[in-house]
């Protein structure tokens, strides 16, 4: 195994943005087993609720397969909420296959679109959010994304993300056997914790961003941290 002293950018099977059919749709069912039942989803559903605003429009950064804008949907509708959710991906099979799969939700917008491109802007919204994603991108990437694109977010940015540990990454490689998930899904979740940051470098990240109020990060359970920069 490669040191986890520092972040790999070795890119991931599915980063391929032409992946598509039965082998994606695979990929993207056990990402949504993992996001359930690993708590992912519930803690993002918790920030979304305590930052909840009458008309709320919330922008997905890297939604794969909609399962976090379903889940967010589900809770926000069972309130009352009035929303929008936008969820955006680069890849034109995953956003199809999110749009078959949130046909009950009207609230739920999918779109693709390339979120490295310089081109790309971040649209209007109240919470700009993002799961097991930001890690695609450097430190100082990350830094000058936030910086360019903050002021379009009116209430918070919210980044869920796992967080590089040598004892995350051996339980993964045991746990994901024990569960049988597929080839592409443990091969990729093994790098997406050696692409991860650590809870300094996040912080760090964190304190860089500038014209926001205050940040707070939380350890959540298995291996991960929610990072909130409150605007």
């Amino acid at each position: 195994m490669e040191s986890l002293s520092t972040r790999t950018n070795t890119k991931e099977q599915l980063d391929n943005l032409n992946l598509d059919g039965i082998k994606l749709h695979e990929i993207l069912q056990e990402l949504e087993f993992i996001n359930k039942y690993f708590g992912n989803t519930r803690s993002i559903i918790k920030a979304i609720t305590n930052l909840a605003t009458p008309n709320i429009k919330i922008v997905d950064l890297g939604c794969g397969g909609g399962d976090i804008a379903r889940a967010v949907a589900k809770h926000l509708c069972g309130r009352g909420v009035d929303f929008h959710y936008l969820g955006i991906d680069g890849n034109p099979a995953t956003i199809n296959y999110a749009q078959q799969k949130s046909i009950k939700y009207p609230q739920i917008e999918f779109v693709v679109n390339d979120i490295f491109e310089d081109s790309f802007r971040v649209p209007q919204c109240d919470i700009l959010l993002s799961s097991h994603f930001m890690y695609h991108f450097s430190n100082k990437q990350l830094i000058d994304f936030i910086n360019k694109h903050s002021h379009k977010v009116q209430q918070a940015i919210i980044f869920s993300e796992l967080k590089r540990s040598r004892t995350a990454y051996i339980l993964f490689q045991i746990g994901t056997r024990i569960l049988n998930l597929s080839k592409i899904t443990r091969e990729d979740g093994l790098l997406a914790l050696r692409r991860a940051f650590s809870k300094k470098e996040l912080q760090r990240i964190a304190e860089q961003c500038k014209s926001n109020k205050y940040f707070n990060l939380q350890n959540k359970w298995a291996f991960r941290q929610l990072l909130t920069i409150y605007r």
